[in-house]
């Protein structure tokens, strides 16, 4: 039940989070060319608990991973999204003290990261990385 809670939250903060950021005009394109929109989704480090990821796929829609160990990647070619989004929290600790990075690159470039230190319980909590074409 404890887990159903943390999906639903982290769900939640995805999609409005996902929706403030959709609405910015931050087009770099303004020709006829398409942008090439390659995503790299990564979190890397020492951690050794398991994460819930809640990612935006291909169409801009919210896909959820769990039970994850590090390291992770996804990588996607965004078609109709405008906006690129991911969080994760760890849903099994790991040992207070481990770290873990969470890193969103597009076209090869990294474009937001954070990384964190697992709590004295031994977790992790990612915000929100957004990056909006």
């Amino acid at each position: 039940m404890k887990s159903l809670k943390i999906i639903s939250i982290l769900t939640f903060a995805f999609i409005i989070s996902f929706g403030f950021s959709s609405c910015s005009s931050d087009d770099e394109n303004s020709g006829s060319t398409p942008i090439n929109r390659n995503v790299k989704y990564e979190i890397t480090g020492d951690f050794t608990g398991k994460f819930l990821i809640v990612y935006s796929d291909e169409n801009g829609a919210a896909q959820s991973v769990d039970g994850t160990l590090l390291p992770w990647t996804k990588e996607i070619s965004l078609i109709t999204a405008n906006t690129a989004s991911f969080s994760s929290q760890s849903t099994t600790a790991g040992m207070p003290g481990q770290t873990a990075t969470a890193k969103l690159i597009v076209n090869g470039e990294t474009k937001r990261t954070e990384t964190k230190t697992a709590d004295e319980l031994g977790r992790i909590i990612f915000s929100n990385l957004n990056y909006t074409f």
